[in-house]
């Protein structure tokens, strides 16, 4: 970004391996990655994931006998869909662009997240780490998946569910239930205060959060599951298809500023609106609810 309140340094963050703080160039064969201040040397023939994660296992190496966080945004999985040092093609690297390669990255996204958490289990930290890992957006449309036997097409840049919904997987041995599935409706602004309460930190009475902690869940809890998540998505770009859109929504119903209102369970692409006075009482209380949550917003 260009704005100084965005670099790693002014944002917060001790120390930081990223691609694209100033120099664009590559994210995965040959890339260029910024640490702490400086450019990567001898990227010859390396892989930028690999990169990011030898800092993030070497950071935890370094402060495994203190509190540490990490916020690791993955340059996987993402377009350009490139060979990975796994893949038949790598030798080819850069000249291999296409969507053959998404299974790939996905397979190499998960042998990094097992790097990651088989550190922690070297050292000891599993049942005093929690490990969070989520997706930011849904898939780009070129990219077709299975969901169960349902077909699932991509969404990115979409407000649908296949733009929106994603996973939330959390780890934490001896504190969260295994293999259970929580159904509550989490947004990204419940992040910090989850975090905050989790290390037992107060959050100043002077910040107004939007956010609600979603602790007692991860530790088998029912909690205070939060009734509607709000969404201003301003994509600021000349794609047509990419356009502001602003919209609120519990686990069932969703309604947005220009009074479309949906089932979404029902209806995930939102292709059949429901008409005012339509759907029977939970559908108008719904819209009467979520109509009150977007006035508030304004």
């Amino acid at each position: 970004q260009n704005e100084s309140g965005t670099y790693p340094d002014k944002a917060c963050f001790d120390e930081y391996c990223l691609w694209q703080v100033k120099e664009r160039g590559l994210r995965y064969a040959d890339p260029t990655v910024l640490q702490n201040a400086k450019l990567h040397k001898d990227i010859k023939g390396k892989y930028g994931p690999d990169l990011f994660c030898d800092f993030t296992v070497d950071f935890i190496e370094r402060h495994k006998s203190e509190p540490f966080f990490v916020y690791y945004p993955m340059a996987l999985t993402h377009a350009p869909f490139e060979p990975t040092p796994d893949s038949k093609d790598w030798k080819m690297k850069k000249g291999r662009k296409n969507r053959n390669n998404f299974a790939d990255m996905v397979a190499y996204m998960d042998k990094i997240i097992g790097r990651i958490t088989g550190k922690l289990d070297e050292l000891g930290l599993r049942e005093n780490t929690l490990v969070l890992f989520t997706g930011d957006n849904g898939t780009p449309r070129s990219i077709t998946s299975k969901l169960g036997d349902r077909v699932i097409q991509g969404g990115k840049g979409l407000t649908t569910d296949a733009g929106t919904h994603v996973p939330l997987v959390a780890s934490w041995k001896g504190t969260a239930p295994k293999g259970k599935v929580c159904s509550d409706l989490v947004d990204f602004s419940d992040f910090l205060p989850t975090v905050a309460e989790a290390v037992g930190t107060e959050i100043p009475k002077s910040m107004t959060l939007d956010g609600r902690s979603f602790l007692p869940q991860l530790r088998g809890e029912k909690g205070n599951p939060r009734d509607w998540i709000f969404c201003y998505y301003n994509p600021k770009t000349k794609n047509a298809k990419w356009r502001l859109k602003i919209f609120a929504r519990d686990k069932r119903y969703k309604l947005y500023n220009d009074g479309r209102f949906f089932d979404v369970p029902a209806d995930p692409l939102e292709e059949n609106p429901i008409e005012p006075g339509d759907g029977g009482k939970e559908a108008s209380a719904a819209r009467k609810m979520l109509q009150a949550v977007l006035d508030s917003m304004k």
